[in-house]
């Protein structure tokens, strides 16, 4: 069961005894709840001062304190309850743990990263929460997705940290990098995934690319040899690389005033992935909705553009289509 779950399990129960209001549960408050979650359940001194008359902690970084007043005391409640109904895992109980901790601390789009010290960053401290969760559970298997720059930023500090925290707990551990474009999209988009595997698993392989890719940037020098491909020797047989227009190429031309989320493709798919991205959910093997029925095949959602003023429309409608 992944963290995301026992997460929906915890809000779902806190709203029923009208503890939470829905409209407070936004990104931040759900990172909070995972860190006192995780706080309670494994060994995490997240939540460490506390009044001396009651439990109320005095600060919670990004959360509001007003509704987390008595947060402890009703985790401590619903992790009671959920062992009872055997809603959360015990240690030993779970297959496989997947995340991908937020990148936002080491983005290159932060003018602000704490490049001294990026675990002192609050934006960062969820990789450390995501490892006790690891330390705490015992997955037979550990996979954690991230962009490429926790292998750069700062010397590949948070990188490091991760594969050798795993490591330390004695897992087999596995970093690749990873490109889309070598999977059959049509764009580049290189992402790192660490895989980890208890001792008596094996320790699954990264699968090798089936496309050629159109080449932008390059990984980290110093994990030059963590990019997912053939050894040099290898002749591999792949097929082209995608681009844009192998993409939305069959997609309709709509106006600055088309507002419906549902059309209708006026032509045939003119390449695979085309014919590939217009088959249905079930078709595709997607279960992420569980049994929700999702739109038919053929069918077009949400391509409609944000309206633009009357300013801004005369100025798209200057720019040349081709350089």
């Amino acid at each position: 069961m992944s963290m995301i779950i026992m997460l929906r399990h915890l809000l779902r129960w806190m709203r029923r005894r009208k503890r939470v209001n829905s409209k407070r549960t936004n990104m931040s408050y759900k990172n909070s709840l995972i860190s006192a979650m995780v706080a309670l359940i494994g060994k995490v001194a997240f939540i460490s001062k506390c009044n001396g008359r009651d439990t109320v902690p005095k600060r919670i970084p990004g959360s509001p304190l007003k509704t987390l007043g008595d947060c402890p005391l009703k985790i401590k409640e619903f992790v009671q309850e959920g062992h009872m109904r055997k809603v959360l895992p015990l240690p030993g109980d779970v297959d496989v743990l997947c995340g991908g901790p937020p990148c936002q601390g080491i983005s290159g789009l932060n003018r602000f990263r704490n490049r001294d010290d990026p675990l002192n960053d609050d934006k960062n401290r969820q990789l450390v929460t995501f490892m006790n969760i690891v330390s705490y559970l015992r997955p037979k298997f550990v996979l954690m997705e991230n962009v490429v720059d926790i292998l750069q930023f700062a010397e590949g500090y948070l990188g490091r940290y991760a594969l050798s925290r795993l490591v330390a707990m004695n897992y087999q551990s596995r970093l690749g990098i990873m490109l889309a474009g070598c999977y059959g999209l049509p764009q580049f988009r290189m992402r790192t995934f660490l895989w980890g595997a208890l001792t008596t698993m094996v320790l699954p392989k990264h699968p090798l690319p089936t496309h050629n890719v159109v080449i932008r940037g390059g990984a980290p020098n110093a994990f030059t040899q963590s990019v997912v491909a053939y050894d040099e020797i290898q002749n591999p047989t792949l097929k082209n690389a995608l681009v844009l227009e192998d993409a939305i190429s069959d997609l309709p031309k709509v106006g600055n005033d088309q507002a419906d989320d549902v059309m209708e493709y006026l032509v045939k798919p003119k390449t695979e992935f085309q014919r590939y991205i217009r088959l249905s959910r079930k078709e595709m093997l997607d279960y992420s909705f569980g049994d929700k029925t999702g739109p038919g095949e053929g069918t077009l959602m949400d391509h409609c553009p944000l309206r633009l003023n009357k300013d801004d429309y005369e100025r798209v409608k200057r720019i040349p289509f081709e350089k």
